[in-house]
Order: C-alpha cells, then structure tokens, then sequence
C-alpha cells in the first residue's frame, strides 16, 4: 500500500507533544516549533531531520528512496521518496526524526510508554 499524506500525518500526530503547523503552503511536523518533518507539494516525497551520518548512508546506499538537493547540502535534513519506502522503514525514519527535535524528556517518556 502507498503512503499517504494521512499515513504521514498519522504517524507524525501520535508522536507527543508534536503539531501540525503549515510550512510555505505544505504541511509542516514540529515539536516546540521544531521542524521535524514536511510533506511536499508533489505528495509523494516527504523532508526528514536527519543528522549527517545516517543522511550520507541513505543516500549511499539507497538513492532511488533518500537524496539530497543541492540546495539542502548545509541542513540536516533529506528527502524521502514514499513511493519507494516500505511503511515500516518509513515510520522508523519519522521517528528517528521525531526523536532528533524533541526534548530529552519527551523521548524518554515516549520510550518508558512504549517498554510497557
């Protein structure tokens, strides 16, 4: 099955403390006005905080689903192709990037919820 915006926007909401807040006319994720997310204009490709090591592997080794535009060379995020990612990899970048913007004692809230 595909992933759509409302596959993203269901995941990124069940995330705590993160909201929904519009970016350039395209929908945005935060937590404390931390961009972690944003789903762009052609539906099928989504931006992800990243940091630069996991950036440089993805788009190594799997650049038909992570790049890179020039014009993101000095940001630590990428763009992921939702058409080419599995749902569970998907979610496991979200998250990741969820977990890169929110504070450390909302991860650690998050993961003392999901232990149990």
């Amino acid at each position: 099955m595909a992933i759509t915006i409302d596959y993203v926007r269901q995941i990124a909401l069940s995330l705590p403390k993160t909201e929904e807040v519009g970016h350039w006319g395209k929908p945005s994720f935060r937590v404390n006005g931390k961009i972690y997310a944003v789903v762009q204009k052609d539906g099928v490709s989504v931006v992800v905080k990243t940091t630069r090591d996991e950036r440089e592997a993805l788009t190594a080794f799997e650049p038909e689903i992570y790049s890179v535009p020039p014009n993101f060379q000095r940001l630590h995020y990428m763009i992921v192709n939702t058409e080419r990612i599995r749902k569970d990899e998907f979610r496991s970048v979200l998250v990741r990037a969820w977990r890169l913007v929110a504070s450390k004692h909302i991860v650690k809230a998050y993961d003392e919820q999901r232990s149990t």
